[in-house]
């Protein structure tokens, strides 16, 4: 700038020399600016994700059969003469403070 204003307009400054950056370092930059992190995994890296991967599959599956297997028994209805059938069960002994128990 002092070189302009020294000696005008005609001063001869040259131009600026920048390397233009390399497509992987723009792409690396926007990926941590957009929140995106790209962790390096070994080979046995990968072979231990892939295995718990697949055994968290296979607890799921097993917790889905497990429900389908107890869904039936939850809704069949119960037989009448059941014991624990409420309305079988004489109102003094359901609630202790029937009229009929205190005396």
């Amino acid at each position: 700038m002092n070189e302009i204003y020294r000696n005008g307009s005609s001063a001869n400054i040259p131009p600026l020399k920048l390397t233009a950056p390399s497509m992987a370092s723009v792409l690396e930059q926007l990926n941590v600016i957009n929140g995106i992190l790209f962790i390096p995994l070994s080979q046995k890296d990968l072979e231990n994700l892939k295995a718990e991967v697949a055994r968290r599959q296979q607890l799921q599956e097993a917790n889905r059969n497990r429900e389908k297997a107890e869904e039936p028994m939850a809704t069949e209805p119960e037989p009448a003469g059941a014991p624990e059938d409420s309305a079988s069960q004489p109102r003094a002994a359901k609630d202790p403070s029937s009229p009929s128990l205190q005396g």
